[in-house]
């Protein structure tokens, strides 16, 4: 019997329910095989539009003090819209990990998770260097 057969879908058929039909993939029935695929390729899209913003928003906290104006000014909007990125991303594993995993999403789900958390952190702290940076100037 193969293994996808004994599992049931758990996409949630009101805020309760899940669907519990046989699922016909790995995770989910035929009937909601399609929104999988949909959540699954908005975080991946999400995921990669953050990493190609990743680059010019990094930056060491002893490097900020050494930022002239201007060049702080262009770092505040690449950080900004890295953290929008990356929360977005945050957001859209979350909302399919309760969607099609009942809140409880496998290991690789819960490491990126916890590693966007980190880059947040990281990335916050660096904003407001930023903006300290700024009115010192």
């Amino acid at each position: 019997m193969p293994r996808s057969s004994s599992r049931l879908c758990q996409y949630p058929v009101d805020e309760q329910t899940p669907c519990h039909a046989p699922a016909s993939g790995e995770y989910v029935c035929s009937t909601h095989s399609q929104a999988y695929f949909e959540s699954y390729q908005r975080y991946k899209d999400a995921a990669d539009y953050a990493d190609a913003l990743s680059a010019a928003a990094q930056l060491e906290p002893r490097k900020v003090r050494e930022l002239h104006r201007a060049e702080v000014k262009f770092r505040l909007e690449d950080v900004d819209a890295y953290i929008v990125a990356r929360e977005r991303e945050k957001t859209l594993r979350i909302e399919h990990g309760w969607s099609f995993f009942g809140g409880k999403p496998d290991e690789g789900h819960r490491a990126r998770l916890q590693w966007i958390e980190q880059q947040l952190e990281h990335s916050r702290n660096i904003l407001r260097l930023l903006q300290s940076r700024l009115s010192s100037l």
